[in-house]
This record gives C-alpha cells, structure tokens and sequence, in this order.
C-alpha cells in the first residue's frame, strides 16, 4: 500500500524570488521582539512573572543553547520598565558587633552616592586628621598636660629631698633607685665612716632613715595612679581634637543625608568610630608611659637603701 504521507521532492521545496524582498541584507531588519513558537513555555513564563510572592519559582529546563535565560531575562527586562526601581541595599560595619553587619535601605541610586561619600571621607580623615594633631593648638596643649603632671612629680620629689637634708640625710637617685645617706660635716659617708659614729648617733640616723625610706616607698607607689592621670588627660585631648575634626567633615554628610535617619545613625557611629582610633590615625604622639619616667623613678626601680 502506498504510503500517503510521502512528499515529493517539489513538495519540500518553496522558492523565494529575492527582489521580492524588502531589504538589501539582514543587517537591514530590526531584531525580533517575540518568541518564535514554544507558546506553552512563553505562558509559563508571564505567568511566574506576574506571581509577585515570595516562594514562587520559575524551573526551566532544556538542551543548552536554546536561549532559555535570554528568552526570561527578555520577559523580565520588559517586566522591569514597567514597575517601579528597587531601593538600594547597603551593608555597613556594626562597629558593636563587627560579625552582624547593619542593611541599609535607602533610594534607588544613593547606595552608590553613599559609597562615594564614605571613600571620600576616608581619604578626607587621613589627611585632616594628621595636621590636626600637628596643630600649634594641639602641641601646646599637650605640652602643658606633660609639663603639669612632670611638675607635680618633681615637687613631690624635691619637698621630700629638702626635708631630708634639713635632717642632715641626702636623697641620691641612682641607675638602680634611690640610696639615702647621713650626711656628717656636710658630706655624704658610706658604710665604713658611719661605723664609726657613736652607737647612739648610729641608731638616731638608723631611725630617720627608716622614716625617710618609708616616705619615699609611699611616694614611689603614687606615681603609677599619677601616670594614669596623666595618660587619662592626653587621651581626652587626643579624644577631643579628633571628634572636632572628623565633626567637621561628617556635618556636611549629615545634612544630605537628614532624610534617612538609619544613614545618619550610621555616620554618627562612624564619627565615633574614628575619634575611638585617633592615635592609629594620627601622627600625634605617643600617650606617656612609665617608661619615659626620668632615671631612677620607674617603679620597678624604685628601690630604697641606705649606706647605714
């Protein structure tokens, strides 16, 4: 029996007179907006798009190089003109908990703005805020600081001396602490001389050298705390100076972003932030410490011994 769906091969073949055309090239054409065929796949399609819940998602599956994303991404382009553009997303430090950044939402196009803002900050603070530690204003401050606190030791050192010498003991620092010695015609004696006094001037010298040593072990133990004085001071004048400087730079900031109260929450951390590390940010110098104690006043040399 003969097949009835067998075509000639006249049949298979439809000529195509090419003056008929309405064009030189297909370069000349404009692209092709629509789907050709695969109507089911176009309608799944419109309609996953049109499914504005979470919890709702398009599968598509088929060979390779069939045009599956660029036939959505079509869809969704178009989909996209038509609504309204996303917020901006922005994650930011929470210098609180650095391991749980904060998100910030602000309008379509301020992410970036933001972004540009907090280089230029950066930029701005590295170079403002060493001049402000090298400031006039700032070194004579910390001058006076310094210079009170090294005053207060000296007096403190210099009344016991005076003291001690009206009783004829004379106070030496040396590389290993302080040696108090008695005094006799107007001179300091070692061991051997002091031997060689009367037993009862002996043990009237022993006994104001002991009330000497006693003083002098409690003014050594008040000079850690005024250390610690002193280094609290320098910090709230470093702490003060960087939160003026990098105020200036922030305010300006503020005021941009005076509409998005999570924005200026987060500049105001920021400026914070910044006065907190001010000593790694700035030349200025570093906070005194024991050991700029002059010679002989470091408390792990502060050890008392007669010549007795």
């Amino acid at each position: 029996m003969p097949n009835s769906y067998e075509l000639s091969p006249d049949q298979l073949f439809s000529a195509t007179d090419p003056a008929t055309l309405p064009f030189d090239t297909t370069d000349d054409l404009e692209s092709l907006n629509e789907i050709i065929g695969q109507q089911r796949a176009i309608s799944a399609i419109e309609l996953s798009i049109e499914v504005n819940k979470s919890g709702f998602n398009l599968f598509a599956l088929g060979p390779a190089g069939i045009g599956k994303q660029s036939t959505i991404m079509q869809y969704l382009t178009r989909r996209a003109e038509s609504q309204a553009t996303p917020d901006d997303w922005c994650y930011v430090n929470n210098f609180d908990n650095p391991q749980k950044p904060h998100a910030l939402r602000l309008p379509a196009g301020k992410g970036q703005e933001l972004c540009r803002d907090m280089k230029k900050l950066v930029d701005d603070t590295k170079t403002s805020m060493p001049v402000a530690f090298e400031a006039e204003n700032y070194q004579k401050q910390l001058q006076q600081i310094q210079e009170k606190y090294e005053q207060q030791r000296a007096e403190a050192f210099s009344k016991l001396s005076e003291e001690a010498s009206a009783d004829n003991i004379t106070l030496i620092r040396g590389p290993q602490g302080f040696v108090l010695a008695p005094i006799v015609n107007g001179k300091a004696i070692d061991h051997k001389e002091f031997i060689k006094l009367a037993q009862q001037e002996q043990q009237r010298i022993n006994g104001l050298i002991e009330q000497y040593e006693d003083r002098l072990n409690s003014l050594l133990q008040k000079m850690p705390q005024l250390a610690r004085e002193e280094r609290t001071e320098i910090r709230k004048l470093v702490w003060d100076t960087a939160t003026r400087t990098v105020e200036s730079l922030v305010t300006s900031l503020l005021e941009k972003y005076r509409d998005l109260p999570d924005v200026c929450r987060y500049l105001t951390n920021v400026k914070h932030d910044i006065a907190k590390t001010s000593t790694i940010l700035s030349s200025s110098r570093p906070l005194p410490s024991c050991s700029n104690w002059p010679e002989g006043m470091h408390p792990s040399s502060a050890n008392t011994t007669s010549t007795c």
